[in-house]
């Protein structure tokens, strides 16, 4: 019979056998130290808490930990290994601050594939650069930290240039050439990325002749020339181009950008190709090879009587130029219409006038002389009676210096009359203007008595003196 002795009481507090120590912990799974090739793969590990005659103790919580978490990492309590990067790492097992002996966990992923960002590359301008990035890949797509590629380049080299950093510059227009990354360690692996070289017309610029360019005849020609340029300002040679004319009224442009004078103007000759425009101006300024303008003078004797002027201005080819009109002085005398190959001129007042004839840069001028009859009641006699038949002037029963304006009685007081105060002089002297004595009272000239008239009050406009003039000049008639 076994003799089983229950000690109570011992120790500092108290009663029964407590549960017995671990001693030691063992891992168990798996038996061998495992190797990793692929990242992310998992491996379940299994320890045991055992006492000091090596039975396993039931119930022991086990902690796990990595030594080297960057190779790979183990969950605490589930004791499930990740591989995640190259290397080797440690995994334990404890318990109740017991360690296991280490296991140890190599990982060394196996290159499967590279891959390049971006995976084609494809320019639009020649000296354009790209640069490029790859990254290893093991069988499950991962990405294997720190692995390093060469870069080449495979075609006939024409088209690209590719640096041993993976940069990718344009040289020529094609698609021969492609860029490579090829793994530096483990299994030869590569990626490739194709690049193809196009030009993309950014700028056009028109070219033809010194600025302006004009054409100074009907159907004179002018050769435009366009160019392209990538945005790199690299010529695009064998652009097509579309031309035209903003105003084909002024000048028109082939599909060759050949430019034909047809009327005066500016017009914008454009070239298009690839959605860009480029422009150039075409100003058109035809000469006057022939150039004649009739009459050359006239002279209009009533108000609103008129006078044809015709006008004739050709280039050197023949074809008619626009022709404009104007008049100097519209208040002698006003012309209509302003354009075309006759205008009429209308008198207006008394006076000289210039009628002025443009047309394909030149220009000539007619005189036109307006010389209206002087109505004595309608002109002159209102003159007198506004300024001069006032009171305590020339009016009344003793109007100053004998003179009396009033309507009544002025044209008698005045033609043939000679002046009082200045011995010799006649009033008006019909046909000679100049000799009249009232002109030179008027004018307030030399050679006469007293004071100019109108006496005390403001000189009268040498308009208003012309008429006066005008009158006696035709011959101070009573009209």
């Amino acid at each position: 019979m076994a003799l089983v002795l229950a000690c109570g009481g011992g120790g500092d507090g108290g009663g029964g056998t407590g549960p017995e120590p671990v001693a030691s912990v063992v891992i168990t799974s798996p038996a061998t130290a495992p190797s990793f090739a692929t990242l992310g793969r998992t491996l379940q590990f299994a320890a045991e808490a055992r006492g000091a005659s090596g039975a396993a103790l039931a119930g022991r919580t086990i902690t796990w930990a990595s030594l080297n978490a960057a190779v790979a990492t183990v969950n605490p309590t589930a004791g499930l290994v990740t591989a995640v990067g190259d290397g080797v790492a440690q995994i334990t097992a404890s318990s109740e601050g017991v360690p296991s002996a280490p296991v140890g966990v190599t990982v060394n992923a196996v290159a499967n594939s590279v891959v390049i960002t971006p995976p084609s590359v494809v320019f639009g301008a020649l000296n354009s650069t790209r640069q490029l990035t790859a990254v290893v890949r093991d069988s499950g797509n991962t990405t294997i930290p720190g692995r390093t590629v060469s870069w080449s380049r495979t075609g006939e080299g024409t088209t690209a240039t590719v640096s041993a950093a993976g940069l990718v510059t344009a040289a020529a227009v094609g698609t021969g050439d492609t860029a490579v990354a090829t793994t530096t360690s483990g299994p030869v692996v590569s990626g490739k990325a194709p690049i193809t070289v196009t030009q993309v017309v950014n700028t056009i610029a028109v070219t033809g002749s010194l600025l302006p360019d004009t054409l100074k005849t009907t159907g004179s020609t002018k050769q435009f020339a366009a160019s392209a340029a990538d945005s790199n300002g690299s010529a695009i040679p064998g652009t097509t181009f579309t031309w035209t004319s903003t105003s084909p009224g002024v000048a028109t442009a082939d599909n060759t950008g050949l430019v034909t004078a047809v009327s005066d103007g500016s017009a914008s000759i454009q070239a298009a190709a690839g959605g860009k425009t480029g422009s150039r101006t075409m100003v058109v300024r035809r000469l006057a090879a022939t150039f004649s303008l009739a009459p050359t003078s006239a002279t209009l004797t009533s108000a609103g009587a008129t006078q044809l002027f015709t006008g004739t201005a050709q280039d050197s080819v023949g074809t008619n130029l626009a022709i404009s009109w104007l008049s100097l002085t519209p208040t002698v005398a006003t012309v209509s219409p302003a354009t075309g190959t006759s205008t009429t001129a209308t008198a207006v007042a008394n006076g000289s006038t210039r009628i002025v004839m443009s047309g394909g840069t030149r220009s000539d001028t007619a005189t036109l002389t307006v010389s209206l009859p002087v109505s004595f009641a309608a002109d002159v006699q209102p003159i007198f009676t506004t300024n001069c038949a006032l009171s305590g002037c020339h009016t009344g029963a003793s109007p100053s210096g004998s003179l009396n304006l009033a309507a009544s009685s002025s044209r008698a007081q005045l033609v043939n009359i000679a002046a009082v105060g200045f011995p010799g002089a006649i009033r008006v002297i019909p046909g000679d203007a100049s000799n009249s004595y009232l002109i030179r009272k008027l004018e307030g000239g030399p050679n006469i008595g007293g004071n100019p008239m109108p006496d005390g009050r403001p000189a009268l406009p040498a308009a208003t003196i012309q008429k006066i003039r005008d009158w006696i000049t035709a011959g101070a008639p009573n009209n």
